[in-house]
């Protein structure tokens, strides 16, 4: 869902403030990784597990 949302915000979403929030202080986010990289990398995630989801969704159908 987040991916999704992310690919249908056509603003830039603030990544080091939502960690902030969910995480408590982190500190020097914005230094380690950039708001790009980091969305990126939420998107391959998310592909990841679709396609882990589908692969053994269709697995235990065939097994089933």
């Amino acid at each position: 869902m987040h991916a999704i949302a992310i690919c249908l915000i056509p603003n830039e979403i603030r990544f080091d403030i939502l960690l902030k929030v969910m995480g408590g202080e982190i500190k020097d986010i914005e230094q380690k990784i950039s708001n790009n990289a980091f969305s990126t990398a939420i998107k391959q995630f998310a592909f990841y597990n679709l396609i882990i989801l589908l692969l053994f969704m269709l697995l235990g159908r065939l097994v089933r």
